[in-house]
């Protein structure tokens, strides 16, 4: 269930594929339907607000990922043999 300010199909704007969710609203509720077209030409006419748009949905989706991995119990888990960068 999402809450207040929560988003919704982000993957299409990303991948160009049809929508891969859908939601219904329980209760009356106000929204904002961005279509990808417009998205992109926002982010594409302002370098400073694309990038701002870009680093929070990257932020957004980020957490998404962090919220399945606590989810699985894969956050706690740590590599038994620690790996080194090589230069």
């Amino acid at each position: 269930m999402l809450g207040s300010g929560r988003g919704l199909g982000e993957y299409g704007v990303i991948d160009d594929r049809p929508a891969s969710a859908s939601a219904q609203a329980l209760a009356p509720a106000r929204l904002c339907f961005l279509p990808r077209a417009e998205f992109r030409r926002v982010i594409a006419q302002n370098d400073r607000i694309g990038k701002i748009v870009l680093f929070n949905l990257l932020r957004f989706l980020v957490g998404r990922l962090r919220g399945k991995d606590a989810a699985s119990g894969a956050a706690g888990r740590r590599c038994a043999r620690p790996h080194r960068c090589r230069a």
